[in-house]
């Protein structure tokens, strides 16, 4: 397989799981939404409460994103082991990239969490 074929490949899988990731975003803000107008609809004092909840869910989770941007480097790496010579420099190259985002992404884990924010939340503004 030559390179240029490797990194069509991967890129439109890349595109394939970024417009999937997409469209469940979408989704999954629609039906937030609509809890959240639900919830005002029935008893606006538990507003804050459920506005709360749904903030403190994360959807996607920095350190398994980076372990997964990581697989990526190492997979082109082994591809640039078991390849042709005249790619391995070129496959190697291009693992890199993957390899420092992954470890960048993993390495958020042991930063300090940022309590206090520029601004404001919105349950922060409600209880005022």
């Amino acid at each position: 397989m030559e390179t240029r074929e490797l990194i069509i490949a991967m890129t439109v899988f890349v595109a394939i799981v970024a417009v999937v990731a997409l469209i469940t975003g979408v989704i999954g803000k629609a039906i937030s939404n609509k809890t959240v107008r639900e919830a005002l609809r029935a008893s606006p004092e538990t507003v804050a409460l459920v506005n709360q909840r749904l903030m403190a869910r994360r959807r996607w989770r920095p350190e398994a994103v980076g372990l997964l941007v990581m697989a990526l480097g190492a997979a082109l790496a082994g591809a640039a082991l078991i390849g042709p010579v005249e790619q391995r420099v070129v496959l190697l190259q291009l693992a890199l990239l993957p390899g420092f985002v992954g470890a960048a992404l993993v390495g958020l884990r042991w930063l300090p969490a940022n309590r206090d924010g520029p601004a404001e939340s919105l349950t922060d503004q409600q209880a005022e």
